[in-house]
């Protein structure tokens, strides 16, 4: 855990440096420490309503500039409480990759696959013994891709 934690702090540092450019890039990967905290909130017992309740209206950002980092991270953030606590929780490693990169997708105007569908696919990533093995599979499950072997 330790080994991932030291490559995805290197990999959000040069994603960040590189993001000046891309508000979208920088937005979507801080949404890999969110879903983290999620996740780890929800195994703590905050509710739904509770994770909920500090977000803007979801109305109002649907409507709002989709290029804004604030805006594309609190739309993501409904997508993140949703998955999170209407399915099976997933891992950290697995979930928090497919979050950021879909959201990437969803940024570069590409088609997204529903949670409904992945779920399952992304419950086989969790599967997986090695972590780089879990991020692979949750990068290829988000971009529709075939998944690798276990």
């Amino acid at each position: 855990m330790y080994k991932m934690g030291v490559c995805l702090i290197f990999l959000f540092s040069t994603h960040f440096t590189i993001a000046k450019e891309n508000n979208g890039m920088a937005a979507c990967l801080s949404l890999y420490q969110i879903a983290a905290s999620a996740i780890d909130y929800k195994a703590k017992g905050k509710n739904k309503q509770e994770m909920l309740a500090p977000l803007p209206d979801k109305q109002q950002i649907e409507n709002d500039d989709q290029t804004v980092p604030s805006t594309i991270i609190a739309l993501n953030m409904y997508d993140i409480i949703d998955e999170i606590y209407d399915y099976d929780t997933l891992p950290i490693a697995v979930y928090a990759a497919y979050a950021s990169e879909k959201c990437l997708r969803r940024v570069d105007g590409k088609p997204i696959k529903s949670y409904r569908k992945a779920h399952p696919q992304l419950q086989r990533c969790a599967m997986l013994t090695r972590s780089k093995a879990m991020l692979e599979c949750a990068f290829a499950v988000a971009n529709q891709v075939k998944l690798p072997s276990q």
